[in-house]
């Protein structure tokens, strides 16, 4: 049986920190709990000057060290650190854990997302809505620690064997992508492409234009924008469970909006950001990272907060109906005129002048009315098969905790490894 042994007696924790005197000018990439996710970055990190970034952007990190949440453990945000440059910056909010000469750094990694150990932090968190855990915990934790050549022979098993699953899991969201850019095609050619009655007319944005349709900034359609509350009017430490949802750009699906249970708010918190709640009709559009990320907000959204990295759009008047605006701003034009016009040299990055400025493609009522059924109808006859890979998608992943787990703990017979 492999001998186990504690953590702080063979790591160190949160050896190096961001001074208060850092020069206000340098440039750091700033890492956040929202953005790691089970092994693996869910978003880039943020760039941004010292004098900018959060008081919690502080935590050094270097290659071969692995990342663990402290704050909200159930999300199990756990990220193996590999070849970053000097400028990366995590959140005060993760415990560093570097191993030190009797630890694999890879095979450290894979111990630190493995179910047992992931879960004996959870278990050892305290607090119902925000739970948390003091680093001291985390060093207090059992590992298996087999001879160094086992260690590196199991991490080399494990980057091929979850290299594999990870690379069926992409083949199957591919899939999934090629389901929504087949709406999407079908969108377009219903209202850019051929097929349609009457002439056209030469366009400076879409390819051209049928003629009685109009080509208009929607800030003359009746349009309000609202950009998501401020970083410092919303908080990590905000979220809580079973809340009303704060829909970021990461919620903005290509089946519509969804909720992710642990980033929700309570109602006093939701109370003070009121100008942010949303009702059904309007369009949240991510101002962040990919553009053309837009999600109609439904009755059953009714409620819900626009989060930072959104803005919200409101059709005032009656020229477009939501649910056509929401199919353009998908179209490859629409995205091609985000990433040209956004702000910011490392992240895209929309303001509301930008989206008003925005050149949509007005039919009459009744086309919009039709084509928002046709592609309605193309994106229920997909669900099912949807459904089918979304549940591949979630078994793999299953599969690959599992397999971390029983490799790093000694249930299963690595090939190669002596018992």
């Amino acid at each position: 049986m492999t001998r186990t042994q504690r953590v702080k007696h063979l790591a160190s924790i949160n050896d190096d920190l961001l001074p208060e005197s850092t020069d206000p000018d340098r440039e750091i990439h700033y890492l956040d709990i929202a953005s790691v996710g089970r092994g693996s970055a869910v978003a880039e990190p943020e760039v941004l000057p010292f004098s900018s970034a959060p008081s919690r952007a502080r935590r050094l990190v270097r290659s071969g060290d692995t990342i663990i949440s402290t704050v909200r453990t159930y999300l199990r945000a756990v990220l193996p650190i590999r070849g970053p440059d000097a400028a990366l910056v995590v959140s005060t909010g993760f415990a560093v854990l570097r191993p030190g000469p009797r630890l694999d750094p890879g095979f450290f990694s894979w111990v630190v997302q493995s179910d047992r150990f992931v879960e004996d932090v959870v278990a050892r968190s305290v607090g119902v809505s925000y739970p948390a855990i003091n680093p001291s915990e985390i060093s207090d934790i059992r590992v298996p620690v087999p001879l160094l050549a086992k260690q590196r022979a199991i991490a080399d098993y494990l980057d091929a064997e979850t290299a594999r699953i990870d690379a069926l899991i992409a083949k199957k969201q591919r899939m999934i992508e090629l389901l929504d850019e087949r709406t999407i095609s079908r969108f377009a050619q219903l209202i850019l492409g051929e097929g349609l009655p009457g002439g056209r007319s030469r366009s400076r944005f879409y390819s051209s234009v049928p003629n009685g349709w109009q080509e208009t900034a929607l800030r003359h359609l009746g349009c309000e924008v609202q950009t998501g509350p401020f970083g410092s009017q919303l908080h990590a430490e905000d979220y809580i469970e079973e809340g009303w949802p704060v829909v970021n750009p990461m919620n903005i699906k290509k089946t519509g909006i969804e909720a992710v249970a642990t980033m929700t708010i309570t109602d006093e918190k939701r109370a003070e950001l009121a100008r942010h709640i949303l009702v059904p009709g309007d369009i949240v559009f991510g101002r962040r990272g990919e553009m053309g990320r837009a999600g109609l907000v439904e009755n059953r959204h009714t409620g819900w907060i626009c989060g930072t990295g959104s803005l919200r759009l409101r059709l005032l008047g009656a020229a477009l109906l939501p649910g056509f605006l929401k199919l353009i701003l998908g179209t490859a034009p629409a995205r091609a005129y985000f990433e040209l016009a956004s702000v910011g040299s490392t992240m895209d990055n929309l303001n509301s002048e930008i989206v008003l400025a925005f050149p949509c493609l007005v039919p009459p009522g009744e086309v919009q009315a039709r084509v928002v059924r046709a592609v309605d109808a193309m994106a229920a006859s997909d669900a099912s098969l949807r459904r089918r890979l979304v549940l591949q998608i979630e078994l793999l992943g299953e599969r690959r905790q599992a397999l971390i787990t029983a490799a790093v703990t000694g249930q299963l017979e690595v090939p190669g490894v002596a018992a």
